[in-house]
């Protein structure tokens, strides 16, 4: 935890962390993409051709790296 929730700048209702996971997917497959993607804390951004990308984000199959 970064910092407590009374110390946040919104008012939040739990403790600041420092780690964030953020995916985005086709809003409609072979429509309008035929990629997943999603990146993590480390700032790698990770690409999937089959299905929604989740954590822990890891190099396996069809997931890969963008490179």
């Amino acid at each position: 935890m970064v910092t407590t929730a009374g110390a946040t700048c919104n008012a939040s209702g739990a403790g600041a962390v420092s780690v964030y996971f953020a995916q985005s997917d086709p809003q409609t497959l072979n429509g309008t993409g035929t990629r997943f993607f999603a990146t993590d804390t480390r700032g790698t951004i990770f690409q999937d051709t089959a299905a929604t990308l989740a954590e822990p984000l890891a190099t396996a199959g069809t997931v890969k790296p963008v490179q």
